[in-house]
């Protein structure tokens, strides 16, 4: 794990139906798996999901079928520092809380700080008006 766990939006790229957020790559240069686990809610709704606690992650997260959105990925790391994801088939005025979690070939699934995110309330997206 990176010494700064926390996990950033990016605002700007904030849709009705989706989000795109990014972290701080694990250190080494072997290939690792990168798991975001999206689930409806707020943080403060979900005490039972905070990670402070390390221990016992993998079966908690065997045992919860309860999210809206997951994606894995294999990433074999080099160069590449930050990681970022576009989180999709979310509903418009919604709040998620995000989740990321980092496991090595042979080790433990450990997890990046919840990040709590808001969909856009309406897709439609209106055209600047053009002066008449």
């Amino acid at each position: 794990m990176p010494s700064e766990r926390s996990v950033q939006e990016y605002v700007s790229s904030r849709k009705c139906d989706s989000v795109t957020v990014g972290w701080l790559a694990s250190p080494g240069q072997q290939v690792v798996r990168y798991c975001l686990i999206v689930r409806e809610g707020r943080l403060r709704e979900m005490d039972t999901f905070k990670m402070s606690n390390q221990c016992g992650l993998e079966n908690r997260l065997k045992k919860s079928a309860d999210f809206t959105v997951k994606y894995c990925r294999d990433v074999q790391l080099g160069n590449e520092q930050v990681l970022t994801q576009k989180i999709k088939q979310l509903k418009p005025g919604k709040s998620y809380v995000v989740q990321v979690t980092v496991k090595k070939p042979k080790g433990k699934t450990l997890s990046y700080d919840l990040l709590q995110v808001n969909t856009k309330p309406t897709c439609s997206e209106k055209p600047p008006k053009v002066g008449t």
